[in-house]
């Protein structure tokens, strides 16, 4: 696959955070993720927050 093909990963969650991750291990430069902010539902859905400690 040409390393210089644009990528969009769609989520900024856990699992998109690691395809961007992978993705760079691989060679890829040319991508972005759709996300407003890092973090997935943890920062958007307040109850599933961890209490502070």
């Amino acid at each position: 696959m040409d390393k210089n093909i644009r990528i969009c990963i769609v989520g900024g969650g856990p699992a998109g955070l690691s395809a961007g991750m992978y993705l760079e291990k691989k060679g890829y430069e040319n991508y972005t993720t759709g996300a407003s902010r890092p973090g997935g539902r943890q920062v958007l859905v307040p109850h599933l927050q961890r209490p502070p400690l």
